[in-house]
């Protein structure tokens, strides 16, 4: 996969599941979902089963890419506008709790490190100059809070096994065009 740490920065949920043949290590299934299938419990159960079915049936490890839930990101583009910082992360933050609820999530143990982080880039130095590596990093918020999430209800729910990883670790980035100000490209 080859992403920049920009807009559409993208968390990757493995997910595994030990069917009667043994699975091979060597294959994996990638399923895709946007904002409106991470968006709801009941697509997170399709999201479980349609990940355990496939693993199941192709004998192979399923890696689940998630997008940031319906409506995150154009939040997250106004936060990297400089408009309302700190109120527009504050809803964010109650909107996720709010889904963890829904979930039937501890919150604040499932989702502390990433409000964390997002009441950290409200008051990081260089939300007042608007930097585009501080706006990279504020814009990839969306798919690690939504997988973050998903990632523990799926656990949760012990229909598969569950691992999360960040996108970064798996992901290389050559940035042709310099003077697009991706310099924090890796």
């Amino acid at each position: 996969m080859h992403h920049c740490l920009h807009r559409g920065q993208r968390h990757l949920i493995p997910i595994t599941h030990m069917p009667i043949a043994p699975v091979s290590d060597s294959r994996w299934l990638v399923l895709k979902f946007g904002g409106t299938s991470v968006s709801k419990r009941t697509r997170w159960d399709t999201i479980g089963r349609l990940a355990s079915e496939r693993a199941t049936q192709a004998g192979a490890r399923v890696l689940v890419v998630v997008s940031a839930l319906s409506g995150v990101t154009n939040e997250l583009t106004a936060i990297c506008a400089g408009d309302g910082i700190g109120a527009r992360i504050d809803a964010l933050i109650e909107r996720h709790r709010g889904f963890c609820g829904e979930l039937e999530l501890d919150a604040d143990g499932v989702l502390g490190e990433r409000i964390a982080a997002l009441q950290a880039l409200a008051n990081d130095p260089r939300a007042a100059s608007l930097a585009l590596v501080w706006q990279a990093e504020v814009l990839a918020q969306g798919e690690l809070l939504s997988s973050t999430i998903g990632a523990a209800y799926l656990r949760a729910q012990a229909t598969t096994s569950v691992g999360a990883m960040r996108a970064i670790g798996w992901m290389r980035c050559r940035c042709r065009t310099p003077a697009r100000g991706l310099s924090g490209c890796r």
